[in-house]
Order: C-alpha cells, then structure tokens, then sequence
C-alpha cells in the first residue's frame, strides 16, 4: 500500500476519503492545558470552578477527502437505540456516502476511489464488507489501536473539539451550526496536506517496526 501512494502521491492521495466518528457534546469543559494563563510570582491563581462534561450529545459521522469535507451526519441516542449496529451504519451513512459519491463523480461514481477508515466493528461487519464490496468501494487496510494513522485522530477531531470546548449549547440545532461553522474553517484550504501528513506517519510507523508514535516531529 505504501508503495502504491508512494509512487505519485499528488494524485493517489485525492483518491482517499476517510472517515470515522466522535461523540459532540452540549457542553464539553477545556482541558486544564487550555485554561491556563499566566501569573505573576507572588499573585494568587484565581478558583476555577469546572463543569462536568454534559450528558445530552450526539455522535458525528464525518467523510472527507482531500478538498474538505465530503459529507457528514449526525446520530443522537434514543432509549430504543444508543448505538449503532451494522444495518443502521449501512442504512444511515454509506448510502448516503455513495450518494454523494455519485452525485459529485456522475461518469465514474466510486470506481478508483479507496475509503480509509478503522477497525471498528460496525466498519468490518460482514454486512458492511458486502455492501462496500458491492458497491465498488474498495478499503485501505489500518492497523489495529492506532489512532496516530487515522486523520480524523491525528488532526480532525483535536481540531474541532479545541474549537467546541468551553462552549454551552441549548440545543442540538446550536450544536450543530457550531460543528459545521468549525468544519467549514478547518477545511477552507482543503485536507490534502493531512493525507501527506498520513503518508509521512505511515512511513515513520514501519521504520519504528510498527510501534505507537505518540508525537511526530
């Protein structure tokens, strides 16, 4: 695989769309790192007082290629249904994945395109397998618990939960408009620079003999 994107990656990697999933919260308090600030010697650090994370979310379903952001969704938990199976992930996401796909790319649709994404159960189900397999969409192989090799990892979801934390929203229609406007700014020039980024690490991971590499200089 690495050879493949190796040989020409200016134009193998925009045959990449990735994709994965975190939960958004109503409120989601900054981290200590965040709330510093500076001091001077003697002066007394000011009480913060710290909200818990709050317990309405919802959880963001977010392809993307290296233009921006491909399409994306939303689950919200209900008492009949707190997580995704196969057939709702199918059913909810990769149907309209393959929508886009074929609204975007009318003469081709998904042929020469690859979907990178991790290992989670409800990726590679045997359902989601048949379904991605009939519809001609190939998957680019992932190593098992490395969350450094995933862009939405690495670089999407840090990203847009720096921009969230801190905030309060009363409702999942404020939630929203606050993800896309995030979204929006993060992808105004384009992603191609995170699949160099993949590329790079992908690199780094093999001459380490595959070990975890928390930060990448």
């Amino acid at each position: 695989m690495l050879e493949i994107f190796s040989k020409n990656p200016e134009i193998s990697l925009k045959r990449i769309i990735t994709e994965d999933e975190t939960w958004t919260f109503y409120y989601d308090p900054r981290t200590k790192r965040m709330s510093a600030e500076w001091i001077f010697p003697g002066q007394v650090r000011p009480t913060v007082v710290r909200r818990g994370r709050s317990v309405k979310k919802s959880l963001l379903v977010v392809f993307f290629d290296y233009k921006g952001i491909f399409c994306r969704t939303t689950f919200i938990p209900t008492p009949g249904c707190k997580a995704m199976n196969s057939h709702f992930y199918i059913t909810k996401f990769f149907m309209e994945l393959i929508k886009k796909i074929r609204r975007k790319r009318r003469k081709t649709g998904p042929r020469g395109l690859f979907l990178l994404q991790d290992n989670a159960s409800c990726h590679t189900s045997a359902p989601t397998t048949k379904f991605l397999k009939k519809k001609k969409l190939p998957t680019l192989p992932h190593p098992p618990y490395s969350p450094d090799l995933a862009p939405c990892d690495f670089f999407l979801f840090p990203k847009l939960k720096e921009i969230l934390k801190g905030r309060t929203f009363l409702n999942q229609k404020e939630l929203n408009g606050a993800v896309t406007s995030a979204l929006n700014q993060l992808s105004k020039n384009g992603f191609l620079f995170v699949f160099q980024q993949w590329l790079a690490r992908l690199k780094k991971c093999i001459e380490c003999n595959g070990d975890y590499i928390e930060r990448f200089e």
